[in-house]
């Protein structure tokens, strides 16, 4: 639908597992900041309020981006959540990680310098199939220092590649080389 969010990612939202944000963009004019969400799907009973704020850099002028706490979760848990109004909702899940224990199980994949090719493509789906349940990524996003005022356009459609684990379980990024965004003509 119309201004349908999108870019939808999430990382973890404190220091022990109970809490993420929830990220997105509404593309075309400010939106409602809040997260339904539930463990049960299609229910979502329970709502969390966010912020919202978009920037213009140079020629560019970001979408609507959204953050919203979804705070006191439990552990290894599948929460449903939906983000959007009407015809534009979009729906998603995520798992908790387990409580905090030196055995619990958790895996975790770890991507770097993934860009936007066709190998960024055959990156991304093996680590689907792999079976992760997080993602340390460890920078060099999505190489939009490459072009002419950073391009803030190539950040978007690295955003909406990437939602298909995004969306779904926490990244927890860090920045690399390429997102040093080098401008002489500011100095």
């Amino acid at each position: 639908g119309y201004n349908a969010p999108q870019q939808v990612h999430i990382t973890q939202g404190d220091y022990d597992g109970k809490a993420v944000i929830i990220s997105w963009v509404t593309p075309s004019e400010p939106a409602p900041t809040q997260v339904f969400y539930s463990k049960e799907e299609n229910r979502y009973d329970q709502k969390a309020q966010g912020t919202m704020t978009n920037y213009t850099f140079y020629d560019y002028k970001s979408g609507y981006i959204h953050h919203c706490l979804v705070e006191g979760l439990e552990y290894n848990t599948k929460y449903y959540y939906k983000i959007g109004t009407g015809d534009s909702a979009r729906e998603f899940w995520f798992q908790t990680p387990p409580a905090i224990d030196v055995d619990a199980p958790y895996t975790f994949g770890i991507i770097g310098d993934l860009g936007q090719t066709f190998n960024s493509l055959s990156t991304l789906q093996h680590y689907l199939k792999s079976g992760g349940e997080s993602v340390l990524f460890v920078g060099d996003l999505s190489y939009a220092d490459r072009y002419q005022h950073n391009d803030g356009i190539r950040w978007d459609s690295w955003g909406r590649f990437v939602e298909r684990s995004t969306a779904y379980q926490p990244w927890i990024w860090n920045s690399g080389n390429h997102e040093i965004e080098y401008r002489p003509d500011l100095v």
